[in-house]
């Protein structure tokens, strides 16, 4: 069985690598059903597949009902910050998933999807000096990570 840690990285590169095609053309936006009365571990499961299907503004909402919770285990807490941080950036809500970011930064036992992420997010804010820092320092966590798209 496939860790959720590991969805979200391979979500998070599928992202880099594809660009904001489905952001731009106003795809995957839906709000979804209410999400009144669910709990946070099923919040941070259905934010999940949320971001599967590229639903961003459901997974942000789900993930910050997980995270709001304030019950999650550390690992979930820090797997719902980070799914959370890439919903807001294919938002476009740059300043909200930096502060994600920033939290897990200090720690997060997967910083190199975190740095991932920052690399990404510099991309979509075209700091490409920003992304290449944030892409070396995830390479030196684990070197077998692509280049993502946009990076030069």
């Amino acid at each position: 069985m496939i860790s959720s840690r590991f969805r979200i990285g391979v979500l998070c590169y599928i992202g880099i690598a594809s660009g904001s095609v489905f952001s731009a053309a106003g795809c995957g936006q839906s709000t979804g059903p209410s999400r009144a009365g669910i709990s946070a571990t099923t919040a941070a499961a259905e934010g999940l597949a949320a971001l599967e299907k590229k639903e961003w503004k459901a997974a942000d909402e789900l993930f910050s009902k997980a995270i709001d919770a304030k019950i999650l285990p550390p690992d979930q807490y820090e797997e719902a910050l980070l799914g959370r941080a890439r919903a807001r950036t294919e938002l476009g809500e740059y300043a909200a998933a930096a502060d994600d970011l920033t939290q897990l930064e200090f720690q997060a036992a997967a910083m190199d999807q975190v740095w991932l992420l920052k690399c990404a997010l510099a991309i979509r804010q075209n700091h490409q000096e920003a992304a290449r820092e944030a892409y070396e320092k995830a390479l030196k966590i684990n070197p077998k990570l692509p280049k993502p798209e946009g990076l030069k």
